[in-house]
């Protein structure tokens, strides 16, 4: 700092002697431009803390993502192995509806044919039955009549 002041000392000569007007430079320009230097320093070391504050937290941010990122990749391979189980367990209990619906069609025809077969029987008796009735019915004058 010393040096530059000399050195705008310096100037400040061949300035008068090129234009003909003096300039000074006095401890209090030179106080001045320190703390002008020194105000200037502080907002800069400032703005660089702010963004090495907001780098770090940045940094901490992605660190705890990462280890969140970690724990899930574990938690979706215990949750994609009881999911292999339950499509399994899923698929053996289809297979058993299949095939016990398979069996139940079987016995639903056995039954569809022995309830035809009685329906007919019915059908058959109930036929006779209205033509034993008409039967009798022409029987009963000659019945009331002895």
């Amino acid at each position: 700092m010393g040096s530059v002041h000399d050195g705008v000392a310096e100037y400040c000569l061949q300035y008068f002697q090129k234009y003909r007007r003096s300039t000074h430079v006095t401890p209090k320009s030179y106080l001045s431009f320190l703390n002008g230097y020194k105000e200037i320093y502080s907002q800069k070391l400032n703005e660089i803390e702010l963004m090495a504050k907001r780098m770090n937290d940045g940094l901490t941010r992605l660190v705890d993502a990462e280890k969140a990122v970690i724990v899930m990749k574990e938690e979706l391979t215990i949750k994609e192995k009881e999911l292999d189980i339950a499509n399994k367990k899923a698929d053996e209990v289809l297979n058993e509806v299949a095939v016990k619906k398979r069996a139940t069609e079987v016995v639903r025809q056995q039954v569809q044919k022995v309830k035809d077969t009685a329906q007919i029987l019915v059908d058959e008796i109930n036929r006779d039955k209205m033509q034993a009735n008409a039967e009798l019915e022409n029987a009963k004058p000659a019945l009331i009549v002895s």
